[in-house]
């Protein structure tokens, strides 16, 4: 039989030439890799409850390629950003941080950008507010707005958020720093109304919109109050650190655990699984 007349006879399309090689599964270790949503999250000293969370698998990482970078306290203003990377002279730390694969961050290599832990001033422009008067329903929103722009456009990152906004073609998150926990004494003898703090986060999305950034509220399941961190997210809270295992003191009030950090990231995954929202 020629190969002519082998052909005719059992075309390549003939179930008895097919050989199993098992079940496709879409979503192997590789797909899954490939798939994923490649994500940066870039931080100060809160980071560590986030980074925590995915090293204890408190967190599913199924659609998300979680990154992370970033500075404790004010080491974080020396990033600067630039022709498409993110930079520090701290290049030693940012390593450790990354779990040693980057120096400096090439953001165009990622789809989304998520800055978490900056300090919008939120609770000082509510205590400042709350003062003057009884609610917030007081102010008009245009009020309300121009302070929240004005408070947020002090914080000494901004002008790296705006660089990034102008630049950089993925998604842009903000997620801010958390309430201090309600053992902090900051609010003590001012109530503050279950509508208010949400009222405000409307506003704060607003502003941040408006530069092409979209904000993610701390999770409602974590606030008492309507001005605090409840507890038991501050407990066992670690410094941003290679190893992640050295304890905040007792009195540390504005940093947060693990737990804390799972809730975060769910409601940042919950964000980028929605379409653009600016």
């Amino acid at each position: 039989m020629t190969f002519g007349e082998y052909f005719e006879r059992h075309p390549p399309w003939d179930p008895d030439l097919w050989i199993e090689i098992g079940p496709f599964n879409p979503c192997g270790a590789d797909a899954c890799r490939h798939l994923a949503m490649k994500v940066a999250i870039v931080g100060n000293s809160h980071l560590a409850a986030l980074k925590l969370a995915v090293r204890h698998n408190g967190f599913s990482q199924e659609r998300l390629d979680i990154n992370f970078w970033g500075l404790p306290g004010p080491d974080f203003d020396s990033i600067t950003y630039g022709a498409g990377v993110l930079q520090t002279p701290r290049k030693s730390f940012v390593l450790h941080i990354s779990d040693g694969l980057y120096e400096s961050l090439p953001v165009r290599d990622f789809d989304a950008i998520v800055l978490h832990g900056v300090a919008l001033n939120v609770s000082d422009y509510l205590l400042s507010l709350r003062k003057a008067s009884e609610h917030l329903r007081c102010y008009s929103s245009a009020l309300l707005e121009d302070g929240l722009r004005s408070c947020i456009e002090k914080v000494p990152s901004w002008s790296l958020v705006r660089s990034l906004s102008a630049e950089f073609g993925g998604r842009l998150l903000m997620s801010a720093m958390p309430l201090s926990s309600e053992d902090g004494t900051k609010f003590k003898d001012i109530p503050v109304a279950d509508d208010e703090l949400p009222r405000l986060n409307d506003h704060i999305g607003t502003v941040l919109g408006k530069i092409g950034v979209e904000y993610v509220p701390q999770p409602p399941d974590t606030i008492c109050e309507g001005k605090y961190t409840k507890r038991d997210y501050s407990i066992g809270s670690v410094r941003l650190a290679a190893k992640l295992c050295y304890k905040h003191p007792d009195d540390d009030y504005i940093h947060m655990n693990e737990q804390y950090g799972s809730l975060v990231l769910r409601a940042v995954g919950t964000r980028l699984s929605a379409p653009r929202c600016v």
